[in-house]
């Protein structure tokens, strides 16, 4: 028995070595259906609009100017009351003031500059990371990293979210690690960790790359982050407490609702179980009124 077990294991490494390259190209496929179906699912046929982080940090800019503190729910909500929006503005006060050239725009001007500057960033990923691990099948490269891992690079675009800008950041710094220019790469780290605190956690690459001599310079660079966190507290007690407020409060009762849960492994479950959960809540329903009469 143990030996036609192992007999069959062989058979299909064998299989899945030999048509790897089907595999792969049937499960990019798949992610692709996932993917693309879920913005039909909640664009087209939904409410959700395009870009919708863009909006938040365009209202949030706005009111910024203006003298209105943009952090928490209700201000976004009163700003964007035309659409079915539930979302905060989640970054930093040093991100927000980045952020202020697009609250002097019109909505739709402030867009199209939002879309250019994502677009380059989102070439910028894929022309340094061709650089870095010298990839040859760039086209099929472009729909791994947009349509897999659960999806975050293709809603990152959708979305306008500033996090394509930060990992274009981010391949560049990784490019010039990798070319032991190592200086660029820190001052990247440090840039995308003013926006998004665990972006620290890439401190550590080049000590796994480089040895232990290069902790010297992590340290340097995340006590200079935490020094620009601290000034950011020191001169705007109240604005950077609403920031520290809002990223606990982020998702709101609403939120899973017109948002969903993603569009990866955790995603699908939630939409399966959702739809299981709303046909035996629609047949109970159905079952007690036929009791009832």
């Amino acid at each position: 028995m143990k030996l036609l077990v192992n007999n069959y294991i062989n058979y299909l490494k064998k299989i899945i070595i030999k048509n790897e390259l089907k595999f792969l190209y049937f499960f990019l496929l798949l992610a692709v259906f996932n993917n693309v179906s879920h913005f039909i699912r909640k664009n087209l046929l939904g409410d959700r609009i395009d870009f919708w982080d863009f909006h938040v940090y365009w209202c949030s800019a706005n009111k910024f100017i203006n003298g209105v503190n943009p952090y928490g729910g209700i201000t976004i909500k009163n700003c964007l009351s035309q659409f079915n929006f539930d979302l905060y503005f989640s970054y930093p006060p040093i991100v927000l003031k980045f952020l202020s050239f697009l609250g002097y725009l019109q909505l739709n001007t402030a867009k199209i500059i939002w879309i250019i500057i994502i677009g380059i960033s989102f070439f910028t990923i894929i022309f340094f990371l061709k650089k870095t691990f010298q990839i040859p099948k760039i086209i099929i490269f472009s729909f791994l990293l947009i349509f897999t891992g659960g999806g975050l690079v293709w809603s990152a675009l959708l979305a306008g979210n500033i996090s394509v800008i930060l990992y274009a950041i981010l391949s560049i710094g990784i490019y010039y690690l990798i070319k032991k220019k190592k200086d660029i790469y820190y001052l990247s780290v440090f840039f995308i960790s003013l926006a998004k605190f665990p972006f620290l956690i890439f401190l550590l690459m080049p000590t796994f790359l480089y040895g232990y001599k290069e902790l010297k310079k992590s340290f340097f660079y995340l006590f200079l982050t935490l020094f620009i966190y601290y000034l950011q507290f020191y001169f705007n007690k109240e604005l950077f407490m609403s920031f520290i407020n809002s990223t606990k409060t982020y998702r709101s009762e609403g939120f899973l609702l017109i948002h969903g849960t993603g569009i990866g492994i955790h995603g699908i479950i939630d939409l399966y179980q959702n739809v299981i959960y709303e046909k035996t809540i629609y047949y109970i329903k159905l079952l007690c009124n036929c009791i009832k009469y």
